[in-house]
């Protein structure tokens, strides 16, 4: 099973996705991250948020449309409405979870996103933030790369922690 997860960081280009859509069993989107599966004429199977960044038009459409789940939160709570469409995409425990719009332009959600990649790890779920130029995930085990295989011209490997072995 493959889960589709739109977040809210800006997708300028929206011709990378329609790869990463293929065989995808379950599509969530997270808040503002709805935009994105109205852009590519996608309903979404779950929409997960508190809806304050999201625009109202776009909300009033999908909430227009049957078949859909929506897990409304409150705006005064721990977790990003990313966290939280991630652990409900957890719980459907699929083979794989892809992220779109979860880079963008700010720093701060970055690097909160890549950290919220620990989770999906710890269930032992492949998980990886895409965008036009980066694929981001965490591995806990060795890992063997073919070059053959590989996205882009460079692979980094940099450690989450103080400490990495293998």
């Amino acid at each position: 099973m493959k889960v589709i997860l739109f977040a809210g960081a800006e997708i300028r280009d929206y011709s990378f996705c329609e790869s990463y859509m293929d065989g995808a069993d379950a599509v969530i989107c997270c808040d503002a991250g709805m935009r994105h599966a109205k852009a590519l004429g996608i309903d979404p199977d779950y929409i997960v948020g508190d809806f304050d960044s999201a625009k109202p038009e776009i909300l009033s459409f999908f909430r227009g449309k049957s078949g859909i789940q929506f897990l409304e939160f409150q705006p005064e709570k721990d977790e990003t409405d990313t966290e939280l469409a991630l652990r409900l995409a957890i719980s459907l425990a699929p083979d794989e979870i892809c992220v779109l719009g979860a880079t963008g332009n700010r720093v701060d959600h970055v690097l909160g996103n890549i950290q919220l990649l620990c989770k999906p790890l710890a269930h032992h779920i492949p998980c990886m933030l895409v965008d036009p130029t980066n694929r981001i995930r965490l591995v806990d085990k060795q890992l063997t790369m073919q070059k053959a295989d590989q996205f882009g011209t460079y692979v980094s490997l940099l450690p989450l922690t103080t400490q990495a072995g293998g």
